[in-house]
């Protein structure tokens, strides 16, 4: 069983406030990469556009997906 990290946060912690570190702890130019439920990958995609993120690959199969990003 594959467990995806944010859906499991969402019991302990906003999603927002997970993005926000990620902001913070991320440099510019590097990639973030996460693999989750198509639902979580969703609201990480409309995040990272927000913060004038590069989405440079998403995918998805059997219901999860993987997403790409770079810190611009």
């Amino acid at each position: 069983m594959m467990i995806h990290l944010f859906s499991a946060l969402k019991k302990r912690c906003s999603l927002v406030s997970v993005m926000a570190e990620v902001d913070r702890i991320l440099r510019p130019q590097g990639t973030f990469i996460v693999s989750d439920d198509l639902e979580k990958i969703g609201e990480i995609e409309k995040m990272v556009e927000s913060l004038k993120w590069n989405v440079r690959m998403t995918h998805s199969r059997y219901g999860g997906g993987v997403i790409s990003v770079q810190k611009s």
